[in-house]
């Protein structure tokens, strides 16, 4: 399953647009050989656009190309052995990151899925003519990236692009595998046959059952996705929807969808807040029937929302004593461990938010200091857990063993 950063670590997300549309056509694939690698002569600094851990030592991370005005949200897919120190590029060929030219640029072309230590799934938009259809070349890697299997997936019409409104063709937004033969992927922004009024971009979804190499449309909708779509399961899933007119004040206006059947239906879960506000930020994490999900009720007051069967019914566990009224990200592990980072604080609750505790205020964490920006937490166990941030020209990547009170950092490279 993917993992989300604003950067976070939780399956996947960002603001994901989405289409309307009314076939089902299935997908052919067609498989292509493994590739091999090129290897670069010295160590290099990067720059740091995600950072996704799996175990102590192997992970994933995503950089930006700094020279490149096109690549602003990342330019190589990265793998590490070490625990972050060092980093190989992995990228398969024809692999390509923000390429699409103009002004309006979506953040990616390329969707990726970083499933454990050895997979990674990467979706790529290799065609998209103005009457969207095209073609998605998709890659997998099950060796750490030493070598990727890559074939064609055609496209048929998902929708048709209006210059008038600056909207490009449409691109894969996400691809998100649960197992080696469920996955699924989600194409917009798409505008409804026709034209579009303001807000009304639309996203499809569409689902594989044998490892990619035939798809199917499961969903559409006129309205996208706000912030994430999830699945944990081949079953189950979930994705905050977006208002019906994106125009409205983003408060209260979102809900929280789920699905039991692999997508092909979606019901609105049924929540219980005090201020009747839902601003949902990170997807959910269970543990067994018992879920919790960060939500912010208005900007920089946050809240827990707990479920006791299995995302049902979610009631509002109530504030927390944490304020962050600008940059903030946020991590849950299950039903009971919560990270909060602030500009200038780490808060974690083991008690399902409960109860909270400053975990550091170590120097790292105060905004502006040396130039670095600390953008992300990753956390893998309650106690093992990393941080990054970037100056103008390289990152910074933090550790902790004891989650959260004490840190060693590095300025991580790209070695190969």
């Amino acid at each position: 399953m993917s993992k989300y950063f604003p950067l976070i670590r939780q399956r996947r997300w960002k603001v994901i647009l989405g289409a309307i549309l009314t076939s089902s056509i299935l997908l052919a694939a067609n498989v292509s050989t493994a590739l091999t690698l090129s290897a670069h002569a010295h160590p290099t600094p990067v720059h740091l656009a995600s950072l996704q851990m799996e175990t102590a030592m192997a992970g994933w991370a995503t950089d930006q190309h700094l020279a490149s005005p096109k690549a602003l949200f990342g330019g190589q897919i990265l793998h590490t052995v070490d625990g972050g120190r060092q980093w190989t590029n992995v990228t398969p060929l024809h692999v390509t990151f923000n390429e699409q030219p103009g002004p309006l640029s979506l953040p990616h072309d390329t969707g990726t899925d970083f499933v454990s230590p050895a997979t990674a799934w990467a979706a790529t938009e290799t065609s998209m003519p103005a009457d969207g259809t095209g073609t998605i070349l998709l890659s997998v890697t099950h060796d750490s990236g030493m070598h990727w299997q890559q074939w064609t997936v055609h496209l048929p019409q998902l929708s048709d692009s209006d210059p008038d409104q600056g909207v490009f063709n449409p691109i894969v937004n996400q691809v998100d595998f649960v197992n080696a033969h469920v996955g699924w992927m989600v194409f917009g922004p798409l505008i409804p046959p026709g034209g579009a009024m303001a807000g009304s971009y639309g996203m499809e979804l569409w689902r594989t059952t044998n490892g990619g190499h035939t798809w199917a449309r499961v969903y559409q909708t006129a309205h996208g996705i706000d912030s994430w779509l999830t699945f944990d399961s081949a079953t189950r899933g979930w994705m905050v929807l977006e208002a019906s007119n994106r125009n409205i004040p983003l408060f209260g206006v979102n809900t929280l969808e789920r699905t039991l059947n692999g997508g092909h239906a979606w019901t609105a879960a049924s929540i219980n807040l005090i201020s009747g506000l839902n601003l949902t930020e990170l997807p959910p994490t269970f543990d067994g029937t018992r879920g919790i999900l960060l939500t912010t009720l208005f900007p920089g007051i946050f809240t827990i929302l707990r479920t006791d069967n299995s995302g049902q019914h979610w009631g509002d566990l109530s504030t927390t004593p944490i304020i962050a009224p600008s940059h903030w990200t946020g991590q849950t592990i299950g039903s009971r461990v919560v990270w909060i980072l602030t500009p200038t604080k780490l808060w974690r609750s083991t008690t399902g938010g409960r109860t909270w505790t400053v975990q550091s205020t170590a120097a790292f964490l105060q905004p502006g200091l040396k130039g670095n920006d600390t953008k992300s937490i990753d956390f893998i166990t309650a106690q093992a857990g990393w941080a990054s941030g970037n100056s103008l020209s390289s990152s910074r990547v933090w550790k902790t063993t004891d989650g959260g009170r004490s840190w060693t950092s590095w300025t991580p490279v790209v070695v190969r």
